[in-house]
């Protein structure tokens, strides 16, 4: 059954803003990406990582950049969400209990704070300042459309939280980000067979990963809000065309087989209503990549 989603991710360029603007004024403008971003009508928001910090000495102890539920910004990101009818993710600084974690909060189509992600593995410098690891196998996600996992920034440095989404079955990884990410995402999600979205903080390189690994969307300084559409019915199998035959021949232009020879792999997406891809793989006795491998071919 076919779940196409579009997401929308936003960069902010924060060497240019933060220099010299409020937090006031990052949550004016992030607030104006979002209403540009809605034209395209998405299911789901992606801001960057801490996109209200302002920057300094002692930035994750100020108490300006921490939040907490029911305050003003999250008021008026849930307003967002709600006037969007869109999920909204955004990385923010949240003090719990006596620990302060670099997060970020899943407002849903209501505007309602739903679920918090906690930076499984805090970055050198973060945690000489204060900020706290959340757990090291974090909770994931289910959105209406399919089931999101969080890595934010330094995490994708670390296999094991990733290799830990794929084994809940994490359909899409949402990364809000400092550093772009590069061939490193793009090697997780060949791995794992994941959808990914970065949402860039320090520049305009907000990336979209299909889940083979390839870059199919990029941000850049004229196109700062970028929206994008996955198919998320869609699983990557080896390549089979005696068996793949005959399973497009019954299901036509809603079974789309997309070849991709140098790695022996296919993408098959259907975009039908009436069965999923998984179900037309084992009509037509065909093999899921992890099922061919019996997964020996994870790290």
């Amino acid at each position: 059954m076919s779940r196409r989603v579009r997401i929308c991710t936003i960069s902010m360029n924060a060497e240019l803003y933060r220099r010299e603007s409020t937090r006031e004024d990052l949550l004016t403008a992030a607030e104006a990406k979002i209403k540009r971003g809605a034209l395209d009508k998405p299911d789901l928001f992606l801001l960057p990582e801490t996109f209200l910090v302002s920057p300094g000495a002692g930035r994750y102890q100020k108490e300006d950049n921490i939040d907490q539920a029911g305050n003003i910004v999250y008021e008026r990101l849930g307003s967002a969400a709600r006037s969007h009818n869109a999920y909204l993710v955004a990385p923010l600084i949240l003090r719990k209990g006596d620990k302060v974690h670099n997060a970020s909060v899943i407002f849903d189509r209501t505007g309602e704070p739903v679920f918090e992600y906690y930076k499984t593995y805090p970055a050198p410098r973060e945690a000489e300042h204060g900020i706290c690891p959340g757990p090291s196998k974090p909770d994931t996600f289910d959105a209406d459309f399919g089931r999101l996992g969080l890595a934010i920034c330094f995490d994708l440095n670390f296999q094991p939280l990733l290799r830990h989404y794929y084994d809940q079955g994490v359909e899409l990884l949402l990364f809000p980000t400092y550093f772009p990410g590069g061939m490193l995402l793009q090697t997780w999600c060949y791995l794992y067979n994941f959808y990914a979205v970065s949402s860039h903080a320090q520049g305009y390189e907000s990336v979209f990963i299909d889940n083979m690994g390839f870059e199919v969307a990029r941000a850049d300084m004229f196109a700062q809000t970028l929206t994008h559409e996955f198919e998320l019915d869609s699983v990557v199998v080896p390549i089979n065309t005696e068996r793949m035959r005959p399973a497009k021949e019954k299901y036509g232009p809603e079974l789309e087989i997309e070849m991709h020879r140098p790695e022996g792999q296919a993408i098959l997406r259907y975009r039908g209503g009436e069965t999923t891809a998984k179900d037309i793989l084992r009509e037509f006795d065909i093999p899921t990549k992890a099922e061919r491998f019996e997964n020996k071919h994870l790290l």
